[in-house]
């Protein structure tokens, strides 16, 4: 029997009703099994736990009915390990007298249990973000819209009469606010696109920008921010998944700096072009890491910070995400003197490079054509139509039922600018239907959208040639898609 409990793979000790530990098959937090006897078992559990523990043991004793409970300790090494403790009564004469605990380790489950509930949290705030930037983009393409026509209103306008001296500029000052709540925006949906593993040519510092503006209340009271840019070529990457792996990099120098010391501390951000490769920097003035821990940065659940401040996750996540990119993040650190981290990614090709680029602004009108205008923002439609219908017949309509209804009566357009996500009938269920009635005008379908947060209209986006033009649109660009597309 002996020979059968030492052997046991889980930790099984005999206990007293009074608590005092009679017998331990292995150790328990470092401590021998021989040396365990005659400690007390409520000593055992984090100072955190003894009451809840205690509570569930006198339950077991008074009861005579099993227990159990699952408790988080502090192994050796300073790792966190999650037990499953089972508490059995041992009976004689009717009487309890005494208690027959096992433990078992359960840390590999409780680590892709949290795993799986973070991945479950990332997923469904990215896809509230979607939903937010999809709902902001709409309105906020109408505002920039009018605002654009009403600054070159305005200025034609002064060519000819006296304006008010302080118009021009309340309507650049306001373009400018605009503009600052659509750079908000798109920072929003490059994290909001998460879920998607598509490569392509990136842009690492406009990532870096995005993302600094996002971590700016975690930097702006606690160092002074330097950026030495480097114009490196783009990497082959995801953009979403790079935004993620910069912001727990920026996060973390912050966070390595205590508050209170603005001016004397300083988090850097560089990038470089290094034997082929874009390295980004990322290095803080705080309180380094000690060699003993470094080489278990990158492991999964170990944090150097305090108890709440973090999950010891974001390392592990960042490297996993830049080894898959075929990259790898470097490390300097000296108590002290603070840290640096460098990511390390491959140049992207020249053909991601060329792949995918937007009309040159400068195309003009070579006929005046006909263009209908589908959007369900009717501010947003109508703001289109006014813009356009300089160079153009233009119509604009809120829903793609009636737009549908006119094409099946016989009514054909050079160009339609269409929504993506619409109530009712989408965009996708319109071209759907004029690649039915009309195929060839089906081509003529330019997606106006405001961003495609559900799987099947990124699906949908990556799978039809039309092209597109993202919310909140610079009026220029829009026009020379159009002019382009009138031929």
């Amino acid at each position: 029997l002996g020979a059968v409990v030492r052997s046991a793979p889980d930790v099984i000790l005999n206990v007293a009703i009074d608590g005092t530990i009679l017998l331990a098959n292995r150790p328990v937090l470092g401590v021998p099994p021989d040396q365990l006897v005659g400690r007390s078992f409520h000593a055992l559990p984090p100072p955190e736990n003894e009451v809840d523990v205690r509570a569930e043991f006198e339950h077991v004793v008074r009861t005579g009915e099993p227990g159990g409970y699952e408790v988080q300790v502090a192994a050796g090494d300073g790792t966190p390990r999650w037990y499953s403790v089972k508490l059995g009564p041992a009976n004689h004469d009717g009487r309890v007298v005494a208690i027959v605990v096992i433990a078992r380790d359960i840390t590999d489950n409780k680590r892709t249990e949290m795993q799986l509930m973070l991945a479950d949290r990332m997923a469904s705030v990215g896809t509230l973000a979607a939903g937010v930037a999809h709902e902001i983009n709409n309105p906020l393409a109408s505002v920039i819209a009018n605002l654009d026509m009403a600054k070159q209103d305005v200025d034609d306008l002064a060519k000819r009469a006296a304006i008010p001296k302080d118009l021009p500029e309340e309507l650049h000052d306001a373009r400018v606010s605009a503009g600052r709540v659509r750079e908000i925006v798109r920072d929003l949906k490059i994290f909001a696109r998460a879920q998607e593993d598509r490569r392509g040519a990136v842009d690492v510092e406009l990532v870096l920008d995005s993302t600094l503006r996002m971590a700016w209340n975690e930097l702006r009271h606690r160092a002074k921010l330097v950026k030495t840019y480097g114009k490196v070529p783009r990497v082959d990457a995801n953009e979403s998944r790079l935004g993620q792996v910069f912001l727990n990099l920026i996060v973390n120098a912050a966070q390595a700096i205590p508050e209170g010391n603005h001016e004397r501390n300083e988090i850097r951000v560089a990038t470089r072009l290094v034997a082929g490769k874009v390295v980004i920097s990322i290095a803080d003035t705080g309180s380094g890491i000690k060699d003993d821990v470094k080489h278990r940065l990158f492991t999964p659940f170990f944090t150097t910070k305090p108890i709440g401040i973090g999950t010891g996750l974001g390392l592990a996540i960042s490297h996993r995400i830049v080894a898959a990119l075929g990259g790898s993040i470097e490390v300097e650190t000296e108590v002290g003197k603070g840290t640096e981290f460098r990511v390390v990614l491959p140049v992207a090709p020249p053909a991601l490079e060329t792949a995918g680029g937007d009309s040159a602004i400068g195309v003009g009108p070579t006929r005046r054509g006909s263009v209908l205008v589908i959007d369900d923002e009717e501010s947003l439609a109508q703001a289109m139509r006014r813009y356009l219908a300089v160079d153009h017949e233009v119509e604009a309509m809120t829903s793609a039922r009636a737009a549908l209804e006119l094409i099946a009566a016989g009514r054909r357009f050079d160009v339609i600018l269409c929504d993506v996500m619409m109530p009712n009938i989408t965009g996708m269920d319109f071209h759907a239907r004029v690649a039915e009635l009309e195929p060839a005008l089906a081509s003529r379908i330019a997606f106006v959208t405001g961003g495609a947060f559900t799987a099947s209209a990124r699906e949908f986006l990556d799978r039809v040639p039309n092209r597109r033009i993202e919310k909140p649109f610079d009026l220029k660009a829009l026009r020379a898609l159009v002019n382009e597309l009138v031929g």
